[in-house]
Formats: structure tokens, C-alpha cells, sequence
């Protein structure tokens, strides 16, 4: 009787259900993410530092290298570091690639002879006493005629050779081949087999732009991209209360076939967040005629590559960190 009654009037309870699921999940995400508390916490301590030292190598290969770039994050880095290497010392990798990519940040000015404000200056100055075993970092340099040497490789090979690409030619990229990655990726397991992705493709250069500018993590190379893809993943296809999380999980596998997709066919590409507030998210959605029920699951700028490019080396982490054996 109770069993007929649930069903007969599940839409009806449904957000009595719904509610306290959110919640558990808002309350999980404060606790262990770095939203609250970061600095006294290794790991989270640690995701802050690499989520900046990243963004001061992606600073060092655009295009339009900016003097002086980054002031703030570099403040920010140091101090963090210092803290970290105080509590847990230095033996972690990261650490020491945050290290190595500040010291290259110091040569490469050196190289243009520009000198950086003494306040920049002095704080990286803090890390001296570390750097003396830690050679500065180089961000990878490669060459067209050699980039996609691996795409029809065997796996290994082949995705090891893919690479997040912030540099393009001038020459307009076929959307042909965009449609030919988007057909390997339409291999992607989906739940259900629901398939619920779905690639906006942009093309206007203007709108590139504007959707870039509020995306904000494209600045320096905005200007060149080509192409941009707005991986989209539809609600529509999904039901009840622990199928919540599902788009963004099919999503996320859509997204990483059509990359290794676009490699396959050539192309260049870099995934481009879309954590967003609620108003940009709207207005993305406005300027792409982006149906509400589309949830935004990423951006990836594309474009064919130049003769010679850089590409930032994105230290991984060893495969014990990776894994736990039960």
C-alpha cells in the first residue's frame, strides 16, 4: 500500500527527497573542499598551490608574452608555499615544480631583460634556499611537422602525445573535421546509453570573443582561437533523485573522447572551464541560444597549429597517488 502510494504521488514528493540529498552534498563540498579552512589542510593546501603555479605557466607561453604577468598570483604562491613547506615539507613533486616554474618565471625576464618590481622580486627570493637543488622548469616547445606524429599510433602513445594547445595558426579550421571528432566521440559510454551530450560549435569570431572574455580563463590567447565547442549535457535525459550528478558524469566522458577526437583529426585544442555563477551561465546561454535544460559541462578552444608553439608541461603526479589496491 505504501509501495503503490510513493509511486502514484512520486512527483509530489520528490523534492522532499531532492532537498536533503543537496544538502548533504552542500555540506560535503564545504568540509573537504578548499572553499573553507584551504591553508590548514596538505591536500587542500596543495590544490590551491597547483591551481596557481599553473596558471604562471600558462602565463609564460602565450603568445602575447605580458611582462611582468601575474603579480598577485606570485604573492599568493609564495606565501602558500612557504606554509606548506614549513607544515609538510619538501618532498612533494608539485611543491617542487611550483618552485622549478618560479625560478623559469625569474630567467625568462631575465631573457627579455626586464626588470620585475622589487616586491615581485624579493618575495620569489623567499624560495632561495629551495631552489638550489631544483632546476628552473622549460614549458614543452614542438613543431608542427612533428606534434601529431603519435595519432595513429598505438593508445599509449598516442594519448600521451595529446597536449592542452593555447597557440593557433591563422588558417580557418574546417568544421568537417570537428564533425569527424564529434562522431568518435558520440562513442563515449553514457548511462542508459541516454547519450545526453551536445557540442555548440561557434564560429563567429566576435562571439568567440565575448564568450571568452566572460569565460575569463582565455585571456592572451582569446584572439586567436578559431573555433570554439560548448559541451553541453541535457537534463531531459535524466530521472529521479540519485541520477542528480549523472549529466555531469557523461558529460566529462563525452568531453574527453571528443579532445582525444580532435587530436585524432589534428587539431588543437585546450578545455576551458565552465564553473560559472548563475549570471554568466545565463548569459552564455543567451548569446548560444543555449536551451535551459543544457547543462554547460565545458569550453574547448580549437584551431590549427602554428609552425612553432609552447605548451605548458602540466607536471603529473606518480601513479601510486593515482590508486589504492584493497
Amino acid at each position: 500500500m505504501i509501495k503503490e502510494f510513493i509511486r502514484k504521488y512520486f512527483y509530489f514528493l520528490f523534492p522532499i527527497v531532492l532537498i536533503p540529498e543537496y544538502i548533504e552534498d552542500l555540506f560535503r563540498y564545504l568540509k573537504y573542499s578548499g572553499v573553507l579552512w584551504g591553508k590548514n589542510d596538505q591536500l587542500k593546501l596543495r590544490g590551491i598551490i597547483m591551481a596557481d603555479y599553473h596558471k604562471i605557466e600558462k602565463g609564460l607561453i602565450m603568445i602575447n608574452f605580458r611582462k611582468g604577468f601575474g603579480e598577485k598570483k606570485i604573492q599568493r604562491l609564495v606565501d602558500n608555499c612557504l606554509i606548506y613547506i614549513k607544515k609538510y615539507g619538501l618532498t612533494d613533486i608539485q611543491i617542487k615544480q611550483t618552485i622549478a616554474v618560479l625560478t623559469e618565471y625569474l630567467e625568462v625576464h631575465k631573457n627579455f631583460d626586464f626588470v620585475l618590481k622589487d616586491e615581485i622580486k624579493n618575495k620569489i627570493d623567499l624560495l632561495s634556499p629551495y631552489m638550489k637543488n631544483i632546476n628552473a622548469s622549460s614549458q614543452l616547445k614542438f613543431e608542427k611537422t612533428s606534434y601529431f606524429n603519435e595519432v595513429e599510433s598505438s593508445f599509449p602513445n598516442f594519448s600521451r602525445s595529446r597536449k592542452s594547445i593555447r597557440n593557433y595558426s591563422e588558417e580557418d579550421l574546417n568544421v568537417e573535421k570537428i564533425k569527424q571528432a564529434i562522431s568518435l566521440a558520440r562513442t563515449s559510454p553514457s548511462v542508459c546509453n541516454r547519450q545526453s551530450s551536445h557540442v555548440h560549435i561557434i564560429t563567429d569570431k566576435e562571439l568567440i570573443e565575448k564568450l571568452l572574455k566572460i569565460q575569463g580563463g582565455a585571456n592572451g590567447f582569446s584572439h586567436i582561437v578559431n573555433k570554439l565547442l560548448i559541451v553541453t549535457s541535457d537534463l531531459s535525459s535524466f530521472h529521479g533523485v540519485y541520477e542528480r550528478n549523472e549529466a555531469y558524469i557523461d558529460g566529462g566522458l563525452f568531453s574527453m573522447n571528443l579532445l582525444y577526437g580532435l587530436h585524432h583529426n589534428k587539431i588543437a585544442a585546450c578545455a576551458l572551464n565552465c564553473c560559472f555563477p548563475h549570471k554568466k551561465n545565463k548569459l552564455i546561454r543567451k548569446l548560444c541560444n543555449i536551451n535551459n535544460s543544457e547543462i554547460l559541462i565545458m569550453m574547448i578552444s580549437c584551431g590549427n597549429v602554428p609552425e612553432i608553439f609552447n605548451s605548458a608541461i602540466a607536471l603529473r603526479d606518480p601513479i601510486e597517488k593515482y590508486m589504492t589496491i584493497h
